[in-house]
């Protein structure tokens, strides 16, 4: 896998081929579990898809084995960031049903105006800046890893700590996140 990889980043024709040869399968996983989670369409998934490609042709370039994670969780975590970012950036969000009228069908995505995405991209960025601001490194690290969907054991085990230090992490990360939610 390394020399894959590495002639990933050198530029090697057709060297990426390899690396998506093996890494399809958890692309399929990933992309197949926010189908279902979040309804999409099958042009929706397919879009997913794509996106998650990218991010493992992106995971294969800045992957650097000197940080102790093996290249199969760093890809499944580079993968459900740019996804999760896919979802973000569309402005998804889950509608359950119409209160009003019962016979319309639910909507399940609707498109934000221009308006609505510079105010949620502001408000992102800004909530993420405090956030940041407020995490040590550790925490921080802990805090990205989680939110891809690492476990505790995933966790301890990308960045060599005990599973109790990551939890001990992540009390503190829950502790300072509603400091900042109140004020």
């Amino acid at each position: 896998m390394e020399k894959f990889l590495e002639d990933v980043k050198n530029g090697v024709p057709l060297s990426f081929d390899a690396v998506y040869e093996l890494y399809t399968p958890l692309i399929n996983s990933v992309t197949e579990k926010y189908r279902v989670k979040y309804s999409l369409s099958s042009d929706d998934a397919e879009e997913m898809r794509q996106e998650a490609s990218i991010a493992l042709y992106d995971a294969a370039l800045s992957y650097n084995p000197d940080r102790g994670v093996s290249f199969g969780l760093y890809a499944k975590i580079c993968i459900k960031n740019r996804l999760t970012s896919l979802l973000f950036r569309h402005g998804k969000s889950i509608k359950t049903e119409y209160i009003d009228d019962e016979n319309e069908p639910p909507a399940i995505f609707e498109e934000p105006t221009p308006e609505e995405i510079v105010i949620n991209r502001e408000s992102f960025s800004e909530i993420k800046k405090r956030i940041e601001l407020s995490l040590t490194d550790l925490e921080r690290s802990v805090f990205d890893l989680y939110l891809a969907g690492a476990s505790f054991e995933d966790i301890s085990t990308a960045m060599n700590i005990s599973k109790k230090s990551a939890n001990n992490a992540m009390q503190r990360i829950k502790a300072k996140l509603k400091k900042l939610y109140r004020s």
